[in-house]
C-alpha cells in the first residue's frame, strides 16, 4: 500500500497482475505506443501498437498495474534469456556476453511505461519494481536485471534500484537512435 493509503487506512488505488489476456496485452501495446510516440522514440504506425518480437516468447512476462477502473496505469515487460538473445544484445552484445560468461541468469526490463495521468505516482512504479523483483528472483530464480535507459534517467535507476552502469552511451535503433546506456 502507498504511504497515503496506509495513513488514511484506505485500500490502495491500484492492483498489479500479469497481462494474460489478449485484451490486456493489446492495451499494453497501445499504451507503449502512446508513450513512446509522445517522446519521439517511435514513428506513427497504423496499428498504433508498440510490439516487439520478444512479446511472442512464452517466457516473456508483461506486468500491469490497474487503477480502480481497471485501466492500465503502468506496465513493464520482462524478457528472460531462456529463448536466446535479449533485445539489449543488439547494441550491447559484448557486455551481455561477459555477464553470461560469468554465469549470470539475465532478465531484461523492457517497455516500462506509465500512463500520462499517473506519471507522478510513485506507487505505480514501486508496484512494478517490487513485483518484477519477486517474479525474477524468487519465482524464476534469475540473478541479474539489465535495462537500457536514456542517459537522463540513469541516476534515477541507479539510486532507486542500485543499478550499475555497464555499457557506454550508444544510439538505440529501437527508439529512433535516441541515446541509451546499459545498466
Amino acid at each position: 500500500l502507498s504511504d497515503v493509503a496506509k495513513k488514511n487506512n484506505q485500500p490502495s488505488e491500484f492492483t498489479i497482475k500479469v497481462a494474460n489476456t489478449l485484451e490486456e496485452r493489446e492495451a499494453v501495446f497501445k499504451l507503449g505506443y502512446q508513450v513512446y510516440l509522445e517522446k519521439g522514440f517511435i514513428k506513427k504506425n497504423t496499428n498504433q501498437w508498440l510490439i516487439h518480437n520478444y512479446d511472442i516468447f512464452n517466457q516473456t512476462v508483461i506486468l500491469i498495474v490497474l487503477d480502480r477502473n481497471k485501466n492500465i496505469a503502468g506496465s513493464l515487460t520482462l524478457v528472460f534469456n531462456e529463448d536466446g538473445k535479449l533485445p539489449v544484445e543488439k547494441i550491447y552484445y559484448d557486455e551481455i556476453k561477459f555477464l553470461k560468461r560469468k554465469g549470470e541468469k539475465l532478465v531484461e526490463i523492457s517497455r516500462l511505461v506509465i500512463s500520462h495521468e499517473y506519471r507522478n505516482s510513485k506507487e505505480v512504479l514501486l508496484l512494478l519494481i517490487n513485483y518484477l523483483m519477486i517474479y525474477s528472483y524468487h519465482v524464476k530464480k534469475y540473478s541479474s536485471l539489465v535495462i537500457e535507459v536514456n542517459p537522463r534517467h540513469k541516476n534515477y535507476y541507479k539510486s532507486l534500484l542500485d543499478f550499475e552502469e555497464i555499457g557506454t552511451e550508444r544510439p538505440c535503433p529501437m527508439v529512433q537512435n535516441a541515446p541509451a546506456i546499459l545498466l
